[in-house]
């Protein structure tokens, strides 16, 4: 039969495991914030912008995206092109002096 600890040596041991579980919950939650964060850099690697997901930034990076993708297979639609075709074999400037 097992030995049941009563006590200053039940308590110690019961500090022990709710210190190594806090040092755990800290770790899982710094990880968990480095990869809810979204960096923007430019071709050199220079930080252009950092955000949280789902923060003010992050939603108007997604709109303007999706609507500038909108834009861009509206033009080729309107203009009898593909826009599959247009991204790969066409400048981005080509477009954005329409």
């Amino acid at each position: 039969m097992e030995s049941v600890k009563v006590g200053i040596g039940a308590f110690n041991d019961l500090a022990k495991s709710h210190e190594a579980h806090v040092k755990e919950i800290e770790r899982l939650q710094e990880e968990l914030d480095k990869l809810n964060k979204l960096k923007l850099v430019d071709q050199n690697g220079e930080l252009l912008l950092e955000c949280r997901i789902g923060d003010k930034y992050h939603q108007l990076l997604l709109e303007i995206g999706l609507n500038t993708i909108l834009e861009k297979v509206l033009f080729e639609y309107e203009s009898g092109g593909d826009f599959l075709e247009y991204v790969e074999n066409r400048p981005m400037q080509e477009w954005e002096n329409k």
